[in-house]
């Protein structure tokens, strides 16, 4: 049999135009509700391209052989990302994230790092081309080399005598789409269950349609409140559930991302904490490497666990933002020294600083003095409310706030007031960046103070900094 993939059955051949749909209406094919998946980054750019992967994989055009020549496709690789570099938006978004890692990387660095990743895009391109068609062939294996399998192995172990399954964290170094063929063909007969982004399913829909990914299971990568319950089912079960755990988008929370190195919140997926609390599985990180710089030829170590584990263990009965934000920043900090170390050859390198770390407050329009501080009030309290650091005093933050700033929104005149002034804020951008939370509280305060004190609002900016010294004695 071929991987048990959750797509609608009628539209196994073209998943990405009605997206994917609830596992359980799978038997009713005629009344499916469908799901759809906005399609975003470089897979909707790319999306003409993969189609011609797709009719590739799907008549087989794609010989063996291709997988052995490593200088030819690297070639091919190097020629792309020449091209690649040159792309302004590809080009300043790597530069940012260098940057946001290295904040004192030379200039001669930062050029060569650039050259870097774009060829690494160039390859990583090449190799899904012509080396991802292979994974449902056998000889694939030889592409792949393991590093502390027997952590794994005593994990899985350990989890079944259980009554658990292993959460394996995986990120998008080196060939991104390796990890599953890598751990489903492996010669252990692991059972697979993961989660695949449904833009993408052009490049594997045919590819694991073979009977070596039989003990695959894909989910799409939907809201967790629709595939979380088979997740959670598979681990109950004793399997090994593969999540990538270095992607984000702004919606989820902002989490410390690195405390020993950074201030950064980075917003961090939360998907693996809900459901290590939910059914007390095991949490194995791996990293993939090009295997001796060689993209196409990965390199998986499995890391040791032990400190993750004994965090899951002792916030377990914590409030549940508490468990998270413990569990979050460990996984964090396991992770990201790797990412750090390889983000040449990271594929989320060119969203890292300006949408991973990333956090401002734009105004849409000009507004006066009163519905200026309404939105400094509103922003303060979603940084709050959307983010955790250890041992930060949510409730006294918020309680001092809203004490505070209420005065002051109540005591300015409104929109119709003779007395209203409109500020020119349309397009202007705070930006929020690369700091703790309460370092961005304090820069929303200065900068609502500044238009006060310059406008003569001299009552409310008092109360302003009353307000600050109180949040200061706090952060002390």
């Amino acid at each position: 049999m071929p991987a048990k993939i959750y797509f609608p059955p009628e539209q196994q051949f073209n998943v990405t135009k009605e997206g994917a749909i609830e596992v359980d209406q799978q038997k009713n094919a005629k009344n499916k509700k469908k799901i759809k998946q906005k399609k975003q980054g470089w897979v909707t750019v790319l999306e003409p391209v993969f189609k011609i992967i797709a009719f590739l994989n799907k008549h087989n055009v794609i010989r063996k052989h291709w997988m052995y020549p490593p200088k030819a496709l690297s070639f091919w690789g190097h020629l792309i990302g020449v091209f690649l570099k040159r792309v302004p938006m590809l080009r300043s978004g790597i530069k940012q994230s260098l940057l946001a890692f290295y904040p004192n990387l030379k200039e001669e660095w930062q050029e060569s790092l650039i050259h870097s990743s774009a060829v690494y895009f160039g390859k990583l391109f090449i190799n899904l081309i012509f080396r991802l068609p292979l994974s449902a062939f056998p000889p694939y294996q030889k592409m792949f080399s393991y590093e502390n399998i027997e952590l794994l192995d005593e994990a899985i172990e350990e989890a079944q005598s259980r009554g658990t399954g292993v959460i394996m964290l995986v990120t998008h170094l080196a060939d991104i789409l390796n990890v599953i063929p890598a751990f489903t063909s492996h010669p252990h007969d692991y059972t697979i269950a993961s989660v695949a982004n449904i833009s993408n399913s052009l490049l594997y829909q045919y590819i694991i349609n073979k009977p070596i990914f039989d003990s695959l299971y894909v989910y799409p990568s939907i809201s967790f409140r629709r595939i979380g319950k088979y997740l959670e089912r598979h681990l109950r079960k004793g399997h090994l559930l593969i999540i990538y755990s270095d992607y984000s988008h702004p919606k989820q929370p902002r989490m410390p991302m690195w405390p020993e190195e950074y201030e950064y919140l980075i917003h961090t997926p939360q998907s693996v904490q809900k459901l290590q609390r939910k059914t007390d599985a095991i949490i194995v990180p791996c990293i993939s490497t090009p295997d001796d710089g060689v993209m196409g030829r990965t390199h998986f170590k499995i890391l040791d666990n032990s400190k993750l584990m004994k965090v899951a263990e002792q916030y377990k009965d914590s409030p549940k933002k508490e468990f998270h934000g413990r569990l979050s920043m460990e996984i964090n900090r396991t992770l990201f020294p790797w990412i750090k170390k390889y983000a040449h050859a990271w594929e989320e390198i060119v969203n890292f600083a300006r949408v991973r770390i990333a956090d401002s407050l734009k105004f849409k329009q000009d507004m006066n003095m009163r519905y200026l501080a309404i939105e400094i009030h509103k922003k303060i309290k979603q940084i709050i409310n959307h983010s955790w650091e250890p041992d930060r005093e949510d409730e006294k933050i918020l309680e001092e706030t809203e004490q505070y700033m209420g005065k002051i929104i109540q005591s300015l005149p409104d929109e119709n007031h003779e007395n209203s002034r409109i500020l020119p804020l349309k397009g202007i951008k705070i930006d929020l960046s690369k700091i703790t939370a309460i370092s961005e509280i304090f820069i929303l305060l200065n900068f609502l103070g500044e238009k006060l004190e310059k406008k003569g609002y001299q009552k409310q900016f008092s109360l302003l900094k009353e307000l600050k010294g109180n949040l200061k004695t706090l952060e002390d």
